[in-house]
């Protein structure tokens, strides 16, 4: 039964988009090991490298406990002899050996193995909480308030003090008071059938499937969440919906005019108005708490912003650019059918044409997206006076764009594992390029550069390549 469940988590996982796409995300976790071997200096070498295997196995760990998650079906816990027993006893193995791991090679690297080992088990039961209640994860925006908060009223540093005095007077005692609690807490997680648990599964399938939907381009899967849902669909869409009625009171025959209007079949995703609505408004939500916080609670930005939060803010903005280009293929495959009736619209580019039509739109659009992600980067590192490592990860995500200049005609269903495979693999990227940033005297324009001429080399390649390929639209048709 122990092996069933193992098994059966990782066949969930290849369902899901393929073994080529857990190779690709794999093979993403793979190289900033090899970065880090490569050109960390040699004080820092065993410590960077311990840390990134303990955020492969937090990584490891959320995949595998959404198996377990969804192997947690309410028939099977209350049907199937020995289930939810054997789910729960795999779910703390791996609970207990990541834990292990982590203090051992952290505790090796840096000290104090029994604190890491701690932290790491607090995390995994926090992660896997948020997994089974997704609208936890809002918390962690809510912290960093809350922390200022009892900061200023006095309590957080007694709280800190605290625990910290306890934990030196009694470590041992302390992972165990902490310890015994999670591994309950984290058991019972997995629930054991009846009403409640048949709702909480439907409930989590439908997140699933919109999820799913959501990583395949569908602009529709936020209505899967109810009402909630379609509020969100209709508010983000207003613009697309406007610039869609501009559009189509304009009676241009222009190829390029034409293809304007039969690219709306995308839909809203993919579009560039869209994405430039929602930049602004996710700019929006981010400065109004730095204001309140800066204005009202005194908040020093710099000091705050000077770690990782830069590159997590740094990772926000590019991922606004790259969204559009993660979800296109999908877009395209799901919209086939429409683009087959559009080739019969008057107008309507053809062959070689509708080709380079298509890629220069997408290209320029892509392009320009990351021209103001990577301008947004470098005037935050300027106003904080920080160092512009977070770049990089803007450098690595040029080469991204030779992704749009491709035969479209031959283009498959993509899957969830392959677009989370490709994500993993532009963080990785990126993190080599702001790891040669920091640690070697390269700079970020001598990168740039370095990156940029191959790229444009590519894509000139690349361009010229669409002539030999098959008309692009209806995607898909001539795919093995």
């Amino acid at each position: 039964m122990l092996g069933a469940v193992l098994r059966a988590s990782w066949q969930l996982s290849c369902n899901e988009g393929g073994r080529w796409g857990l190779a690709l995300m794999a093979a993403a976790l793979l190289l900033p090991a090899v970065l880090i071997l490569t050109i960390a200096p040699a004080a820092m070498l065993w410590a960077a490298l311990a840390v990134w295997v303990g955020v492969c196995l937090q990584i490891v760990w959320l995949n595998q406990f959404v198996g377990f998650l969804r192997q947690n079906h309410p028939l099977a816990a209350r049907l199937v002899p020995g289930h939810l027993r054997s789910l729960r006893v795999v779910a703390l193995g791996h609970w207990l050996l990541f834990t292990l791991l982590t203090a051992a090679l952290l505790g090796a690297a840096l000290g104090q193995p029994l604190a890491w080992g701690l932290g790491a088990a607090l995390l995994m039961l926090s992660t896997a909480v948020m997994m089974r209640w997704p609208w936890l994860w809002v918390a962690v925006w809510l912290l960093p308030l809350l922390a200022g908060l009892l900061e200023r009223a006095g309590v957080w540093p007694l709280l800190l003090a605290w625990g910290f005095e306890q934990w030196q007077r009694q470590p041992l005692l302390v992972a165990l008071l902490l310890g015994l609690p999670a591994a309950y807490a984290l058991a019972h997680l997995l629930q054991d059938g009846g009403g409640a648990h048949a709702r909480a599964y439907a409930k989590a399938d439908v997140r699933r499937q919109a999820l799913r939907d959501a990583m395949r381009g569908d602009r529709l899967a936020l209505r899967q969440q109810g009402r909630l849902g379609l509020w969100l669909v209709w508010v983000l869409e207003i613009p697309f919906r406007w610039w869609m009625a501009r559009l189509l009171r304009q009676r241009g025959q222009r190829p390029g005019a034409v293809l304007a209007r039969a690219e709306l079949c995308l839909g809203a995703g993919t579009h560039w108005i869209t994405q430039l609505a929602s930049a602004a408004l996710v700019l929006l939500l981010a400065a109004l708490p730095s204001y309140v916080g800066s204005r009202y609670y005194g908040w020093a930005l710099r000091e705050a912003l000077a770690g990782g939060a830069v590159i997590g803010i740094g990772i926000g903005l590019l991922s606004m650019a790259l969204n559009p280009l993660l979800a296109l293929r999908a877009a395209l495959y799901r919209s086939r059918r429409e683009q087959a009736l559009l080739m019969l619209v008057p107008g309507m580019p053809r062959g070689v044409q509708l080709n380079r039509l298509l890629a220069g739109r997408q290209l320029r659009q892509y392009l320009c997206a990351w021209l103001a992600a990577s301008l947004a980067m470098l005037a935050l590192c300027a106003a904080l006076q920080l160092e512009p490592y977070v770049i990089g990860y803007a450098i690595a995500a040029l080469p991204s764009s030779l992704l749009l200049l491709r035969d479209d005609s031959r283009l498959c269903q993509p899957g969830s594992n392959m677009v989370v495979g490709m994500v993993i693999s532009m963080l990785a990227l990126g993190g080599l390029a702001a790891a040669l940033l920091v640690w070697t005297p390269i700079g970020p324009w001598t990168l740039l550069a370095l990156v940029a001429l191959p790229t444009a080399l590519a894509l000139r390649w690349r361009w010229q390549a669409l002539a030999r390929y098959p008309q692009a639209w209806p995607v898909g048709r001539v795919s093995a």
